[in-house]
């Protein structure tokens, strides 16, 4: 059978992610089996998210979950979500994902979820036997039949197709688990090479942020946030743009730490609103702020308040708000991440009730389309004659290398 340990040092040595395919009855045990070694591998908690069509207590989906929980070490730290749910954990980052797709299988699902796993991090797939897979009818299909069809006119030619692309990528691993058998071939990629970063001599930012920064991206995208903690004539926007894994969150939460170390010494009460379609898509750029305060040596207090969160540093507060909440409170700055999932005329709306606004968009992913984003509300910021706007788009991978 495949050597796992050989799978693992190759994900974690080049900075991509490994796709392994369990192909059969077993596949809930031989996952934790594989999760279990990468944490023993990395000699860390590690951080899994597993997928499955339905947590019922009665459903197979649940059933094959428990035998999986059973088997798992104390060491993955796992969160559990239905594919319904898959838009609450955009934003977020795993090390290992482990995706249930007997019963489902959407191509939106394996869109949104296979990117949120980290550069070293596994994918791992739960399906039916390998020869019995192309057979089978998802959840998904049963429900777009309407009369006078039936199951027995589904041509599965999804299912088909996907089972021939694993076959043909590098980086995939099939373990036909009923036959014993593995197919797949290792990736030929060059390690990983960590390029050095130019931290700007002239800044008001402290180094303490931009040493934080993992690509000459997130440093640009700093000095754009800079002035943001100036004092305004004008309305200041700066808009990032970026496919998924950039880093956009990450360097949202260092730019707002940056300010809200400068605003905390002019004594005056600030405030801070950030915003996205989902409370869980934010959760990255709090963890980062936090990252910040820290590394500036900052006294803060954190509290909860239903699912958001709220920072606050002496009296400069940085608190979470629902979108559609956001126009109507008083604010210093606004910060909109994942811009693309709330509706253009929302996106104009908190606009004009901010001094200064952040946007934060994926484009080409599966937060949002993006398209209202880039041809209807870009362009008219573009044409707006009393905005200061400033636009960047990030290209560095930081999930996985390029």
């Amino acid at each position: 059978m495949l050597d796992i340990q050989r799978v693992i040092e190759e994900a974690l040595r080049s900075g991509e992610r490994r796709m392994l395919v369990l192909a059969g009855r077993e596949a809930p045990t031989v996952a934790a089996e594989i999760a279990n070694k990468y944490a023993e591998y990395t000699k860390e908690r590690v951080q899994a998210l597993y997928a499955l069509w339905s947590l019922k207590e009665d459903s197979q989906s649940r059933r094959r979950l428990n035998r999986f929980l059973k088997n798992l070490s104390r060491d993955v730290e796992l969160e559990v979500i239905e594919y319904e749910d898959t838009r609450l954990i955009m934003g977020t980052t795993w090390q290992l994902l482990i995706l249930d797709l007997t019963e489902q299988l959407r191509p939106n699902d394996l869109g949104r979820l296979v990117e949120t796993t980290a550069g070293g991090g596994l994918v791992l797939l739960l399906t039916p036997p390998i020869d019995e897979w192309p057979k089978t009818t998802t959840e998904f299909q049963k429900r777009l039949i309407t009369y006078p069809y039936t199951e027995k006119d589904l041509r599965n030619r999804f299912i088909k197709r996907f089972v021939r692309k694993l076959h043909e990528h590098e980086g995939i691993w099939i373990l036909d688990l009923e036959n014993e058998r593995v197919y797949g071939k290792p990736a030929k990629h060059p390690d990983r090479i960590v390029a050095s970063l130019r931290i700007p001599r002239k800044r008001t930012f402290s180094e303490e942020i931009y040493n934080l920064a993992k690509t000459q991206d997130q440093i640009e995208v700093l000095r754009l946030i800079e002035p943001m903690a100036k004092p305004v004539e004008e309305k200041q926007v700066l808009v990032i743009t970026a496919n998924r894994g950039r880093g956009k969150s990450a360097v949202l939460g260092l730019g707002i730490a940056g300010i809200v170390n400068q605003w905390r010494e002019i004594g005056r009460r600030r405030r801070v609103i950030v915003t996205a379609p989902e409370p869980g898509n934010v959760d990255v750029l709090f963890d980062f702020l936090v990252r910040g305060l820290e590394a500036l040596g900052l006294e803060y207090r954190e509290e909860k308040v239903s699912e958001s969160r709220r920072i606050h540093v002496d009296r400069v507060s940085v608190g979470y708000m629902k979108p559609y909440e956001v126009p109507a409170k008083r604010r210093d700055m606004t910060v909109v991440d994942e811009a693309a999932g709330i509706p253009v005329p929302l996106l104009f709306r908190i606009l004009d009730c901010s001094e200064r606004a952040i946007y934060s968009s994926t484009i080409h992913g599966y937060e949002g389309a993006g398209r209202g984003f880039s041809v209807r509300f870009l362009k008219s910021l573009q044409e707006h004659s009393k905005i200061s706007l400033k636009t960047y788009q990030m290209t560095e991978p930081i999930r996985y290398s390029p």
